[in-house]
């Protein structure tokens, strides 16, 4: 547990694109893939049974992203995560008009990441701060 505090997990940069291809009832959806980089300066090998994040733009809950796969955190390097989620036209409309009029977007991420030891199951909650697109305005 000692080396898990010690693991650190940053919010790099946030993907956004319109889809077409989803397999959805939606015409398009918007699709939002999180770059995560957990960085492990130990010299331990950490395993993640699963996460659930939150996303927030502008503080406003926009999606869960869930899995069950896990994540090998290797000794002494970063790891970076992608975390993607799917969201109908009708849950990003606030993004879009504040795209449309090059407003700030202020993304967040919030969660609990799982650390399976043995079979017992570690929570580890995380807040990952933050993203800002078009950051001056």
């Amino acid at each position: 547990m000692k080396a898990l505090s010690q693991c650190k997990f940053e919010l790099t940069d946030v993907h956004k694109k319109i889809s077409f291809t989803e397999n959805t009832n939606n015409l398009w959806n918007y699709v939002i893939t999180l770059d995560i980089t957990a960085s492990n300066p130990t010299v331990e090998n950490i395993t993640l049974g699963e996460y659930r994040l939150d996303l927030y733009a502008n503080d406003k809950w926009i999606a869960a992203i869930t899995t069950k796969t896990p994540i090998a955190l290797n000794p002494n390097s970063k790891t970076l995560i992608e975390a993607k989620t799917i969201i109908s036209p009708s849950g990003v409309l606030s993004i879009f008009l504040k795209k449309l009029f090059e407003k700030s977007i202020e993304y967040k991420v919030q969660g609990t990441f799982y650390l399976n030891l043995k079979g017992f199951i570690f929570p580890l909650k995380i807040q990952l701060f933050k993203y800002v697109e078009n950051p001056n305005k």
